[in-house]
């Protein structure tokens, strides 16, 4: 008990700390980086590697190079998290990972828990169909779809959802919709009862190759678009 109450300040109380745009924006990060030297000195008495405990695998990568004295990177990490709309995933044995462009070797690809990607969607009878395809450890464990007012979680719905493999698909009524009050709402899939994975959405793929930028995109139009610019 006390070994996962002490995992959970260091991962979610501490680390976490960082994957926030307070961190990333801030103009006195070595503030943050004094807090999180103290907290790993803390953990030098302990009698496991703590760090081998974190759930989230890019907070586990993130402690490993602080903790190598890599805290340009460390730094980095949060800042390409936080800012870079464009990250590259790679699913290798059904499992998915980001791909880390400013880093090499055995920390160039790391876990995700869960991805889901929007597929194809329509509407058919007043019925909104929409499917994506889903990846990660708990894939069996997957409950609902979950249609969460940003603002208040009093506004929502539950849509039932069907999965086969890597694949999945929900529907939602327009009726149903339209019980709703008006707001901008998030899209999740629900598993394991309370944990929530976003549904991406990715309308552009941007690449650079022998000094241009390479970059299909989804035009105003809704149809695919290449754009191709010089990085000079």
């Amino acid at each position: 008990m006390k070994k996962a109450a002490l995992n959970r300040i260091y991962e979610y109380d501490i680390v976490k700390t960082f994957d926030s745009q307070t961190f990333v924006k801030s103009k006195n990060k070595e503030d943050f980086i004094e807090m999180l030297r103290e907290a790993v000195e803390t953990a030098k008495n302990l009698s496991y590697d703590f760090k081998n405990e974190f759930k989230v695998p890019i907070y586990k990568l993130a402690l490993e190079l602080f903790m190598g004295d890599r805290i340009g990177d460390f730094v980095k990490l949060f800042e390409w998290l936080k800012r870079d709309s464009n990250k590259k995933y790679h699913i290798k044995d059904g499992l998915p990972y980001y791909e880390l462009p400013f880093l090499e070797d055995e920390y160039r690809f790391v876990r995700i828990p869960m991805l889901a990607r929007a597929m194809d969607s329509f509407i058919m009878d007043n019925v909104y169909h929409q499917s994506f395809e889903i990846y990660g450890d708990d894939i069996d464990n997957i409950d609902s779809v979950l249609i969460r007012d940003r603002k208040r979680i009093d506004n929502e719905i539950n849509c039932e959802v069907q999965i086969e493999g890597n694949r999945g698909q929900f529907t939602v009524s327009l009726d149903e919709i339209d019980k709703m009050e008006m707001s901008l709402f998030t899209v999740f899939i629900r598993y394991n009862d309370y944990q929530l994975v976003n549904i991406k959405r990715i309308l552009k793929n941007k690449m650079t190759y022998n000094k241009k930028n390479v970059e299909f995109y989804t035009t105003v139009a809704n149809n695919l678009g290449l754009a191709i610019k010089s990085l000079e």
